[in-house]
C-alpha cells in the first residue's frame, strides 16, 4: 500500500518542462485527473492549456473502495527571453 501518498510540494514549471508524478506501487487501480491510468503519469506541459495554475489529482483505489485521494498544483509559465545589451 502506498502508505502516505505524497506527489511531492506543489510545483512551478516553464512552458517547455515535464514532471513525472509517482502514485505508489501496488496492486491498485489508478485514475488521475488528466485521464490517466498508470502508477505514473507524466505531466507534458506542452499539452497543458497555456499560462496558469492546474490541479493534478490522483485517486487510488484498491478493490473499487478509495484508498488515497491526493492532488498537486501545478504553476505554468512562458519561459521569458531576457536580451541585454
Amino acid at each position: 500500500m502506498p502508505i502516505g501518498l505524497d506527489l511531492g510540494v506543489d510545483t512551478a514549471l516553464c512552458s517547455n518542462q515535464n514532471i513525472l508524478l509517482d502514485a505508489g506501487a501496488g496492486n491498485y487501480t489508478y485514475s488521475w485527473s488528466t485521464g490517466g491510468t498508470t502508477q505514473t503519469e507524466l505531466i507534458d506541459t506542452t499539452l497543458m492549456g497555456g499560462n496558469g495554475t492546474y490541479n493534478i489529482t490522483v485517486t487510488v483505489l484498491m478493490l473499487f473502495q478509495v484508498v488515497y485521494i491526493r492532488m498537486i498544483l501545478i504553476s505554468l509559465s512562458k519561459r521569458v527571453r531576457i536580451l541585454m545589451s
